[in-house]
């Protein structure tokens, strides 16, 4: 049993965002888990099995719920999310780092690698970064949906679900995928490996990976709300979404180059994909302020606005 800190403790307080108080178990690896150990990166893990006592529910997480129902509180699609998303996506990605500054660091260090530079590589957490992304972005969606524009012509309530996913899925490979129980061990252990790239595996083992991520997140359920089980359907269009999402990132929008089975149209994709990285772009706005005037970004709201 871990032991317990007082109040005046750093490390307490941030474990005073629990209320009620529950024992959870968590493992990490001692081979792997070095950029874990350090505070600057959000928590401080050991490298072998531990118990902490925290909360049910975070505080953090009320307050994104609150603060959803007031921004939308038409918004049945945002309701959902903060309903069957948000509490996963917090669960598995809030101390999670988007693999910035030290990472790249440690990782460069051990490949033989010094004064790379990374100009925008700053420590993030994975799930800052998704949500600093996400809300934005969907303000002008909806927005957008306000004007004569492509999007209020083409995405409805399901396209808009699919858009939020494809989204919340397209840094697929950044989550640490010891958190999500079903996961393979093989993926576990290619995702810890620093010679192996997720991004390189074939279709067939990403369609794996994101069944495991999607269904641990609740996206199931926020998809399809009326019949989970449905989102299959929609499993290769997610995909396709992800890939895309990032400009440079291995972007191709040739679906016969993937192999996919899309069910969306492709004037629909496109819409969802410039949306999903409109979000990309935005969260990194919020980081780094200079990158409203970047040319991408405006070029990109001039594109989903028509002109407007």
């Amino acid at each position: 049993m871990a032991k317990k800190r007082q109040k005046s403790d750093p490390e307490a307080q941030q474990l005073s965002l629990f209320d009620q108080l529950q024992v959870i178990n968590t493992e990490t690896d001692e081979d792997d888990s070095w950029w874990l150990e350090d505070e600057e990166f959000g928590l401080n893990f050991e490298s072998s099995d531990r118990t902490i006592e925290i909360t049910s529910e975070l505080l953090s997480l009320k307050l994104l719920k609150e603060a959803i129902k007031t921004q939308n509180s038409d918004d049945v699609v945002m309701g959902d999310f903060a309903e069957y998303v948000l509490p996963n996506l917090l669960r598995v990605a809030i101390g999670v780092t988007a693999k910035g500054g030290k990472f790249f660091d440690e990782l460069d260090r051990r490949r033989g690698r010094e004064n790379v530079r990374r100009d925008n590589a700053g420590d993030q957490s994975l799930n800052t970064h998704l949500l600093n992304g996400l809300f934005p972005a969907n303000l002008i969606e909806q927005r957008l949906e306000k004007l004569d524009t492509t999007v209020k012509r083409v995405i409805k309530e399901k396209e808009r679900r699919l858009g939020v996913a494809g989204f919340i899925l397209h840094d697929f490979e950044k989550f640490n995928y010891r958190l999500f129980p079903a996961m393979s061990q093989r993926y576990q252990e290619i995702r810890q490996d620093f010679n192996q790239n997720i991004r390189k595996l074939s279709v067939e083992e990403h369609r794996e990976i994101i069944e495991v991520i999607v269904l641990e997140l609740g996206l199931d359920k926020f998809i399809c709300p009326e019949n989970p089980e449905n989102w299959r359907e929609y499993l290769d269009d997610l995909l396709f979404i992800a890939y895309n999402a990032e400009v440079g990132n291995n972007a191709n929008l040739n679906l016969s180059e993937h192999g996919l089975n899309v069910v969306l149209s492709d004037r629909k994709l496109r819409q969802l994909i410039d949306l999903t990285r409109l979000s990309d772009l935005l969260a990194s706005v919020i980081k780094h302020p200079q990158d409203a005037e970047h040319r991408t970004l405006n070029e990109l709201l001039h594109t989903l606005s028509d002109g407007q």
